[in-house]
């Protein structure tokens, strides 16, 4: 693993136990370091992300535990699948002039859902993505959803 000069190191010691495979030591820490690498598949697109990597004080050994290479892993499909972004999605429905309770009751997805969807903690699935990018593109949709939203409550 590479790691570039945009490292942090965490203030803890080694309250989770980990012991350095290099030497055996146990002062062991946490660096947050950002990790380049390509989407791969063809795409040139570099893929910047910080992953957590533990780094030993006493041999200055520097290993994963498998979280790094998730966090790469998932970071990666959702770049290849080209999903929007969760700033994208908070801007689709701020333009549309909607907060999320009033956004989720026109599309049908759950309050809970769009919030996850907007902080990052959720991606949407590409249908989901489909809807959200053909309402950005067309606001005129609006109208349509709304008079449906009126069937749907009568």
């Amino acid at each position: 693993m590479t790691t570039s000069s945009h490292e942090k190191l965490s203030s803890n010691k080694n309250a989770w136990g980990v012991q350095c495979p290099g030497c055996g030591s146990f002062t062991v820490r946490i660096k947050e370091v950002e990790e380049n690498q390509s989407c791969g598949f063809g795409d040139p697109t570099d893929l910047q992300v910080q992953v957590p990597v533990y780094a030993c004080d006493a041999c200055c050994f520097c290993f994963t535990d498998g979280t790094a290479e998730a966090i790469i892993e998932t970071e990666r499909r959702e770049r290849i699948r080209n999903l929007l972004s969760p700033e994208a999605i908070k801007t689709i429905r701020t333009k549309l002039g909607l907060s999320q309770t009033e956004f989720a009751e026109l599309t049908g997805f759950g309050t809970a859902t769009l919030k996850r969807w907007e902080s990052g903690g959720r991606r949407q699935n590409v249908s989901a993505d489909n809807f959200l990018r053909l309402l950005g593109d067309d606001p005129t949709l609006l109208k349509k959803l709304r008079h449906l939203l009126r069937i749907r409550k009568s």
